[in-house]
C-alpha cells in the first residue's frame, strides 16, 4: 500500500490562469436562499469550490485546463492523470504530471457538439505498473479542501477536481438570447444606463449608444493584477473580476491592457451614479 499526501493544489483555465479554483479568494457568490454548505470566515458558500468553468476553445472546440497536485518531488513523475465522464475514462486522456514542482499539467477534454454544459472529474494516482496510464486500482481520491460547515467545523473531504465545460454552441446561444434582450427597445429606453454597460460588456464598445452615456476617457493599458490583496487604493473588485473583463490575465495575475472607463463628475451617468449613492 502506497501512502503520500496526496492533495488538490490549483485548477485553471489554461490560457488564463486567473480563471482557476483555490486562488487567493473566493469566486463563488455568497449563498442566497440557497443551501448553504460552507462557512469561512463572514461569509457562506452555496457551491463547492473544487469547480472550474470553461467555454470550449473556439479554434479546436476543446476544453482546456491545467492541474497542480501536491505531490512529493521524488514522486511526482510517478502519478498519471486522467478525464473521467461520469465513471467512464475518456479513451486518450491520460497525462503524466511535470516532475518539477510547480509545473502544471495541461488537459485538453473534447467538447460536445450541442448546446450543453458537460460535467468531467479529473482523477490521479501512482502509475504502480509504470504504463503511463492511470488504471481503476490505481486511483485516488484525492483532498480537494478543508472545508467549514455551518456551524463552522471543520470537514475534510476527498473529491475531485472538475471541470464545468460550457460548450462552444451553448456559449454562442446564450450569447445571442442575452443580447438580443439587451438590445430590446423597453431595455434601451427603460434602462438606458444599464443598457449602456451591458452593451460594452458584451460587444467592447458603444456603438450605438447615446453620446451622454459614453465615459469620458477610455483607456485600454492599464495595469491590473488579479491576485493581488485589495488595499485602499486598489480595486476591491479583484476577486470577482478576472478574465470576465475581456482581457487576458498572464499566469502571475497580472495584465498590461486592462480597459479603463472613466466618467466625469459632471456627466449625465455621473449624476445618475451619484444619486443612487446611500447617504448617511
Amino acid at each position: 500500500m502506497l501512502l503520500v499526501p496526496f492533495e488538490f493544489g490549483k485548477m485553471w483555465e489554461t490560457a488564463n490562469k486567473a480563471n482557476q479554483v483555490f486562488n487567493n479568494t473566493k469566486k463563488d457568490d455568497d449563498a442566497v436562499n440557497l443551501a448553504v454548505i460552507e462557512k469561512e470566515g463572514g461569509a457562506v458558500y452555496c457551491l463547492p469550490r473544487n469547480n472550474v468553468y470553461v467555454v470550449a476553445d473556439a479554434t479546436d472546440s476543446k476544453f482546456k485546463v491545467s492541474l497542480d497536485m501536491n505531490i512529493p518531488s521524488e514522486l511526482r513523475d510517478r502519478f498519471v492523470c486522467a478525464v473521467y465522464d461520469g465513471n467512464t475514462k475518456v479513451s486518450g486522456s491520460d497525462k503524466m504530471f511535470p516532475a518539477a514542482v510547480g509545473q502544471a499539467v495541461e488537459i485538453e477534454i473534447t467538447s460536445p457538439s450541442g448546446a450543453v454544459v458537460k460535467e468531467y472529474e479529473i482523477r490521479a494516482g501512482y502509475d504502480a505498473n509504470a504504463d503511463t496510464l492511470l488504471d481503476e486500482s490505481e486511483v485516488i481520491r484525492f483532498l480537494v479542501y478543508t472545508r467549514k460547515d455551518i456551524n463552522g467545523t471543520p470537514v475534510d473531504e476527498k473529491k475531485y477536481a472538475t471541470v464545468k465545460g460550457i460548450s462552444s454552441a451553448m456559449y454562442q446561444a446564450n450569447y445571442g438570447v442575452i443580447s438580443g434582450f439587451v438590445d430590446l427597445s423597453a431595455v434601451r429606453l427603460g434602462v438606458p444606463h444599464a443598457h449602456a454597460l451591458l452593451s460594452r460588456f458584451l460587444k467592447g464598445d458603444f456603438q450605438g449608444i447615446d453620446q451622454t452615456l459614453q465615459p469620458s476617457m477610455v483607456s485600454e493599458n492599464e495595469e491590473f493584477d488579479a491576485f493581488k490583496n485589495a488595499t485602499p487604493g486598489d480595486s476591491c473588485f479583484s476577486e470577482w473580476l478576472t478574465h470576465h473583463s475581456g482581457a487576458w490575465f498572464a499566469d502571475d495575475g497580472k495584465v498590461s491592457d486592462f480597459p479603463r472607463l472613466t466618467w466625469l463628475g459632471n456627466s449625465p451617468f455621473s449624476r445618475f451614479l451619484e444619486r443612487l449613492r446611500p447617504r448617511k
